[in-house]
């Protein structure tokens, strides 16, 4: 515990530092949203064309340009071209800013570098190993800031969901080990797609799934 100190991320009322410079619920919080972020960016196929939510900003005039046959905000989440955020409402590349926040961790903790090119699962792996070091920096406030952002962005993307998951995925690792990821219905059709491993369930998958459930 950090005697004496309070959490340096926002909190109403004050609340001591238990974690590093952060109280234990913010340093479960940022566990959580680098997650939350995973989750999201995987499910961003699905929000790709014009109307794939009910908000998304799209709108019907009478311009003489031929309408984008995708959603761009969605795209330049995941394009790494795309640069950080300089002004309020700029679009974060995901990827890239988490692979930023995972490279700053192997220098400065001096890691042994991946060989081969980041993912964003690799990213959100390290980082979250490294999160009692992440939270003993003063860099604690500028990554709470930066995840934010980006579970903001992904979620807006999405619709901002407002529902809960409808089920956990039952599909197995290798090993035997149940997903567990968030099931999450689709718009578009009887089917959920799980946020974590990507799986798609149809209409046949669900029934069959139902039965299952039914006889056990």
């Amino acid at each position: 515990m950090t005697d004496g100190k309070l959490c340096v991320l926002f909190h109403r009322n004050p609340v001591a530092a238990s974690d590093g410079l952060v109280c234990a619920g913010h340093a479960a919080g940022l566990r959580e949203g680098l997650q939350d972020v995973l989750e999201l960016f995987g499910m961003l196929r699905l929000y790709l064309l014009p109307g794939s939510v009910e908000s998304d900003g799209s709108k019907h005039t009478k311009a003489a340009e031929a309408p984008a046959p995708i959603r761009l905000d969605v795209a330049a989440l995941s394009d790494k071209r795309n640069t950080a955020p300089v002004h309020s409402g700029d679009l974060p590349d995901v990827p890239g800013t988490l692979e930023d926040w995972a490279g700053w961790v192997v220098d400065e903790r001096q890691l042994t570098p991946l060989k081969r090119g980041w993912t964003i699962t690799d990213s959100v792996r390290l980082l979250q190993t490294n999160i009692a070091w992440i939270v003993e920096q003063d860099m604690v406030t500028d990554f709470d800031d930066s995840l934010r952002s980006l579970r903001r962005a992904l979620a807006q993307a999405s619709g901002e969901r407002k529902s809960t998951p409808v089920g956990r995925c039952p599909s197995l690792d290798g090993n035997g080990n149940a997903c567990n990821g968030p099931l999450w219905p689709r718009n578009d059709m009887m089917a959920v797609d799980c946020g974590r491993c990507e799986r798609h369930y149809d209409e046949r998958i669900l029934r069959h799934l139902g039965g299952m459930m039914e006889t056990a």
